[in-house]
């Protein structure tokens, strides 16, 4: 039975990266057009003179919305590699662009029941994001509806929610981390050093565009391995739905 460690699967999500890291950062730079065009516009008014120091909700929800449909393209790229074969950006693109508007919907109806989770306290936030967490390779691969890939996620997850919180703790302790160093910094040359800010923020932005493709790559490997340990599944049987 295979093993379903958090060493193991961040392991090869990272090995996944490495060996595919010009086409997925390719990719991802590609999807997050929408937010690098947003810091243009940030730095505009910065130079300006007519930032109040603050940023909005639009870029974060820009990045949410860009990093689902990065999910949709890495996850055909994740699915291939562990196959053993590579996949180009081209029909990444293809995959995730037949794919976007369910991945999007189901990222829509996810994200809103995580969100009611934190609403209410925080716990039960993070335990609909456990259950949640496969939803967007189900979205992918299955393509069952909306609803039911949000359904075929709880039943996934089931047993090996405690595993995917450890994974789930350590991408978002991480990227919280680096955010929360970067925003600091932005913040302190906006008052003290206004020309460094440009540097930060496209820091920022492709520390974002790297959580976003290793975010994808270990949600399609968890994937993977649950759909070989609970149904049997080969990497052949998993990859013969996009042939």
């Amino acid at each position: 039975m295979m093993d379903f460690s958090i060493g193991s699967i961040l392991g090869r999500s990272f090995s996944i990266f490495g060996k595919n890291i010009a086409s997925f950062l390719v990719l991802g730079v590609l999807l997050h057009l929408p937010s690098i065009y947003i810091v243009f516009d940030l730095l505009a008014q910065i130079e300006s003179g007519n930032w109040d120091g603050e940023t909005s909700f639009l870029p974060r929800l820009i990045g949410l919305l860009s990093g689902q449909l990065l999910a949709a393209t890495l996850i055909y790229g994740t699915v291939m590699e562990l196959r053993g074969m590579h996949a180009g950006v081209g029909k990444c693109i293809q995959v995730g662009l037949v794919r976007a508007l369910p991945v999007l919907l189901t990222a829509i109806v996810a994200g809103l029941a995580i969100v009611v989770g934190f609403v209410l306290l925080i716990v039960p936030g993070i335990i609909v994001m456990t259950i949640l967490y496969v939803a967007i390779p189900v979205a992918v691969v299955e393509r069952p509806g909306i609803m039911a890939s949000l359904s075929r996620s709880s039943e996934l997850t089931s047993g090996y929610r405690m595993r995917i919180f450890g994974l789930v703790f350590i991408i978002m302790g991480a990227a919280g981390l680096i955010n929360y160093l970067i925003s600091k910094q932005v913040t302190e040359a906006f008052f003290e050093d206004p020309s460094s800010i440009g540097t930060l923020l496209y820091a920022a932005t492709g520390i974002e565009i790297v959580v976003a493709i290793l975010g994808a790559i270990i949600s399609a490997v968890v994937y993977h391995d649950l759909r070989a340990i609970k149904d049997g599944v080969n990497i052949d049987e998993l990859a013969a739905v996009f042939e």
